[in-house]
């Protein structure tokens, strides 16, 4: 999934109650993996039941149809990332998961990760991906059907310039559902607009 999804894209659970003490269970039990740009972390060739932790770099998910990518979401340095039916039922992944940098993370499987909280505390932490990802999937339909690629682009940027811009421009023109030439024209005009505000 595109899991924890903030303002539009992003994967944010930093504010939850118990994200430190996932955090702290993930260091204990999980493993450190490193990936190169290109590489996949998961597949529809792959079980997903695990949960990730970003610690550098970034990820692009997406559904290969008719040879072309269909980039639904991105997760960066410090998000959780799953595949949330694979996570629970122990299935192929849906998705896949792309570097679009140099990463690292932090990977455990679910089931080991619940025997370190109480039944409690996992259940919790549970309600609160799923709760993530359903604002998700409604604020993509609301977006899709109310704003324009650039609106939706500046409000990217208004929110998470710095993010934003770790993105490739082909993945991010193609999240937005637009070519990368006319992502490059919004960002002309953004800049323009930008420095004749500063030249007022």
């Amino acid at each position: 999934m595109e899991a924890m999804i903030n303002s539009d894209f992003f994967s944010q659970s930093t504010n939850h109650l118990y994200f430190n003490e996932l955090l702290s269970a993930l260091h204990r039990i999980g493993i450190v993996q490193h990936l190169k740009k290109g590489e996949e972390l998961l597949n529809s060739r792959l079980t997903s039941h695990y949960l990730f932790y970003i610690q550098e770099g970034g990820f692009k998910s997406f559904k290969l149809i008719d040879n072309r990518e269909y980039i639904f979401g991105f997760a960066l340095k410090g998000d959780f990332e799953c595949d949330i039916h694979g996570m629970l039922y122990n299935g192929k992944s849906k998705y896949t998961f792309k570097a679009i940098m140099a990463s690292s993370i932090i990977l455990c499987k679910w089931d080991d990760l619940k025997e370190m909280l109480t039944r409690e505390k996992s259940m919790l932490a549970l309600n609160h991906i799923l709760s993530m990802y359903i604002q998700v999937l409604h604020s993509r339909m609301i977006a899709s059907q109310t704003s324009t690629a650039e609106e939706r682009y500046k409000r990217m940027i208004i929110d998470h310039s710095e993010r934003v811009n770790t993105i490739p421009l082909s993945d991010l023109a193609s999240y937005l559902g637009i070519t990368k030439q006319s992502l490059s024209r919004i960002r002309r005009n953004k800049f323009k607009l930008a420095d004749e505000g500063d030249m007022r």
